[in-house]
């Protein structure tokens, strides 16, 4: 089941962004923060430009999506933003319907458009097999290399 997170999910959300940041595509850029993971968890599931989605199984939280909807900072039209996307590894494959979800959310705050974050090449291969197209890639550097 796919539903809208409540403030009694936020114990759940925060593991799950604990090993998000602990992911292969994260781990060497996020330091462990479950204080502010907590802060946008909550942020999430109480504002109305935002929303946290979860994937429910067995009455467990297996999988989750974060997004907030706002104009754009150049064009002024409405667009979604994803926070955060994470399934656990057991239920990857329903990844695709909380996606889905966010999309209908996104249409619901008359978004035109959704931007949604690629840590890796076979995820921007998803996107682009679910329409979505490459815009911009991001780079990261440390401030202590500056």
């Amino acid at each position: 089941m796919i539903r809208t997170a409540t403030l009694e999910d936020i114990p759940s959300l925060v593991d799950m962004g604990m090993r998000f940041a602990q992911s292969d595509a994260y781990r060497h850029i996020l330091r462990d923060n479950p204080t502010q993971i907590e802060s946008m968890a909550h942020m999430l599931v109480t504002t109305d430009t935002c929303t946290m989605l979860v994937l429910e199984k067995g009455g467990h939280i297996e999988g989750m999506i974060g997004m907030i909807c706002t104009p754009h900072f150049l064009s002024g039209d409405m667009f979604a933003g994803e926070i955060c996307w994470w399934v656990n590894p057991d239920h990857r494959g329903d990844g695709i319907r909380l996606m889905k979800a966010a999309e209908t959310w996104a249409k619901s705050k008359n978004a035109l458009t959704i931007q949604m974050v690629a840590p890796n090449e076979r995820v921007g291969r998803l996107y682009e097999r679910l329409g979505y197209t490459q815009t911009e890639t991001s780079y990261q550097k440390s401030c202590n290399a500056c």
